[in-house]
């Protein structure tokens, strides 16, 4: 009896959480965690201190680039596919549908698998365009100072990675469509993607990351003080700067 109140509370917080673990979609509760809370404060404090804009991440970091993209691309095509399967089956003669056996389920099944596949190679592409951006940046700036050194990004390097991207995301969906399309369609495709992504990473480079770089006072991903005994490898940042002790 003195301990029937705290056994009660235990078996119903154990109980809660066997169904928690055991249900069908279970997502973890990341704001419960306290290590990943601590973790993310470091993250927070680290990118304060070195002036770490997300813009150097997604950059630097091709994965992060790809699963972003993929998000983004994959909803437009399933959005693409939903409203391409309605047009399709609205439009399409029933009696013909009928005697060949076409339904709305096989003409959602086809559109869905075919243009959420063609949104995921398009992320692929576009991320593989993000890092070439930045590496024709440096090298026009290499050519540009006539120094061989690795130049500190700017934002011109973002307008390269976003000019790039969008080129390599409008080729590629032209490549997709070259079927459907003519010659001139093809161009007008791939201007239509680059244009637009090309003007909106000038508005990031130069009026968000511009003013964010000018108030950094060393280099890149460069190591604040700290104690040694508190320093660790960098498992992140471009080549030059991971494993270095940070």
């Amino acid at each position: 009896m003195r301990y029937q109140n705290e056994f009660r509370h235990a078996e119903e917080a154990m109980k809660k959480r066997k169904n928690a673990e055991s249900a069908i979609y279970n997502q973890y509760d990341y704001d419960a965690d306290q290590r990943f809370q601590l973790w993310r404060t470091e993250r927070d404090e680290m990118r304060k201190r070195l002036h770490i804009h997300p813009i150097d991440e997604f950059m630097d970091r091709p994965m992060l680039a790809i699963v972003s993209l993929l998000r983004i691309n994959t909803t437009i095509g399933m959005l693409y596919a939903l409203g391409r399967t309605a047009y399709l089956y609205r439009t399409m003669d029933k009696m013909y549908a009928k005697l060949n056996g076409v339904s709305l389920g096989k003409i959602a099944f086809n559109e869905l698998t075919t243009n959420v596949a063609k949104g995921g190679c398009i992320s692929v592409v576009g991320a593989f365009g993000i890092v070439f951006g930045d590496a024709v940046g440096r090298c026009l700036t290499l050519f540009y100072t006539q120094q061989v050194s690795v130049p500190e990004r700017t934002w011109w390097h973002v307008w390269c990675s976003g000019s790039f991207a969008g080129l390599c995301m409008g080729a590629t969906l032209s490549a997709f469509e070259y079927k459907t399309l003519t010659r001139w369609g093809m161009v007008m495709l791939t201007g239509g993607i680059s244009v637009p992504l090309s003007l909106a990473s000038c508005y990031a480079g130069y009026c968000v990351y511009r003013p964010f770089v000018q108030n950094r006072e060393h280099v890149l991903y460069d190591t604040y003080w700290r104690p040694w005994q508190q320093r660790r490898l960098n498992p992140g940042g471009p080549p030059t700067m991971r494993g270095r002790y940070m």
